[in-house]
Formats: C-alpha cells, structure tokens, sequence
C-alpha cells in the first residue's frame, strides 16, 4: 500500500495555481457572474490574455472576424473555454510528461485530458440544461491524480500495479485499489482541494469513475459530465486504459442513451484536430 499520509504530505508541494485561474474558478461557480469580472480576471494574466485572443480568432470559434478585445474574445469562446485555458497554462507540463508505468507515453495524458474536456463542451449540443462553465476544466484536470501518484510509486509498487492490470486483469481503478489503497481519482481530488478550487470541481475530478457517490448533486453533475468527457475520449481514441468506450454507467443527471452518446462521440472527433490547436 502507498503511504497515504506522506502523500497527503506531498500535495502541499504541488504547485499553486496562477492567480487568474483560481479567481475564475471561484467567479463561475456563481450563475450570476459578470462579463467584466472574467475580464479583469484574465487582465492579471498576459499569457491567458494572449491564448484567449487567439482561440476567439480562430475558425473552430467562428473566428471570420478577428477581434482584439478582451471581453468579445470571452464571448466568443464562452467562460467555461476561458477557464479551461486558464487551467491547460498551469498544468500542461504535468500532463504531457509520459508516466510509463501506467503506460503512457510523452503527451498521452496530456491528449485524453484535451478530448475529455472538449467531449464535454459537445455535450452541450445534444444534452438539456448543458454543463456548468467549470464542467470543461473539471474534465481537464480530472487524472491529475494520476501524475501524483506515478511520483510517488516504488518499484514495488510499480510492478505489483503491472500484474494487477495484466496478469489478473483488472482494469486501472480495481488495480490501483488492490495495490495502493487508493485510486487517482481520489488524489486527484485532493490536489483540486489543495488548490483551492470549488468543492463541485473537487468531487467531478474524485468521482469521475463513480458520479452517484459525490456528496452533493453539484458534485454529482460534474461528475457525470466528466465521466461522459472520459468515456468519449476514449471512443475517438484517447484513453488511457482507465475506462472502458461503452457508455459509462449510470447517468442519472444528464440522461445520456447510446444515441445521445454516439453523437457527442461524432461531434468530438470532428473537431479534435481543430481543438489540439487551442493548446500549442
């Protein structure tokens, strides 16, 4: 088992979020936010400033006519896509750096993470009422955990989680629960806590895999909709061994059948391309 306490430990070392990140955060969990607080929120931070521009420019935002102010660009884009920018600068590093011992290669991570966060934003499509704003960075941020916990393995451990997935079959979560005592999910959690982001976000990243057991039906919306962003990640193509492509059971929130599934699938993978190119 992993020491749990050191890794609890650990995650005051994590770094903090920038400044403009957590503000955003906080600003959409209230239904009632204003334009001109997620301006000045993106104001402190040139870099996400500069990367909102040039998303609201670009054709996948209906970007025929450029503009080059900041509150059209939020706009254009949404607040949810502007929080979800805001997270990708702070947390990128971690997600692209390949974690072999969950299999994973340079950018793999990185990659789901991307798609599950875009599934999400199809989502709002095909399924009434839509995901709240901070649904899209929750489905960013939701295997964090697993970068956390790949840093803190012994070779031990390393192997005993290798032949709990390949010799007794077990998929990523029954694995980790047998060897570590503890699944990315929940460390995932811990680090969205850690940073200070809204409870609602902190249960979608620690109950992505089982939405019906988050406290609170915030909780439990996001959850879905993170669980739904995972699963159709995987269907385009960008798992990560973690979840199985079917429908990820059960979706007692947002309703989703096989039909609605399948075309959140179809409208992903369409605009995947396009949307890689947000991130660069």
């Amino acid at each position: 088992m992993i020491d749990l306490d050191r890794l609890v430990a650990e995650t005051e070392d994590v770094p903090a979020l920038p400044a403009s990140a957590s503000q955003l955060a906080s600003l959409l969990t209230n239904e009632h936010w204003e334009l001109e607080d997620i301006v000045r929120a993106v104001k402190l931070d040139p870099s996400l400033s500069a990367r909102l521009l040039r998303t609201a420019n670009s054709a996948l935002s209906g970007g025929a006519c450029r503009t080059g102010t900041l509150d059209q660009a939020v706009m254009r884009v949404g607040a949810g896509s502007v929080l979800t920018l805001a997270l990708s600068g702070a947390v990128r590093g971690q997600l692209e750096t390949s974690l072999p011992c969950f299999g994973l290669t340079d950018g793999e991570l990185w990659r789901h993470s991307v798609a599950a966060a875009f599934a999400v934003e199809s989502a709002r499509r095909f399924i009434r009422p839509g995901p709240p704003p901070e649904a899209f960075a929750t489905a960013l941020l939701h295997e964090i955990g697993i970068v956390i916990l790949a840093t803190q393995m012994t070779s031990e451990l390393l192997e005993q989680l290798r032949r709990a997935r390949e010799n007794d079959g077990h998929d990523l979560i029954d694995a980790e629960l047998e060897t570590l005592g503890v699944h990315h999910g929940e460390i995932g959690g811990m680090i969205a806590r850690h940073w200070e982001l809204p409870d609602a976000m902190a249960e979608g990243i620690a109950f992505h895999h089982e939405p019906n057991a988050a406290p609170s039906e915030a909780g439990r919306l996001i959850a879905e909709f993170v669980a739904l962003g995972d699963a159709v990640a995987s269907a385009v193509g960008y798992g990560t061994g973690a979840t199985h492509t079917a429908i990820a059971p059960p979706y007692a929130l947002i309703g989703v059948d096989e039909e609605t599934f399948a075309k959140v699938v179809e409208a992903t993978e369409a605009d995947l391309a396009d949307v890689f190119d947000r991130y660069e």
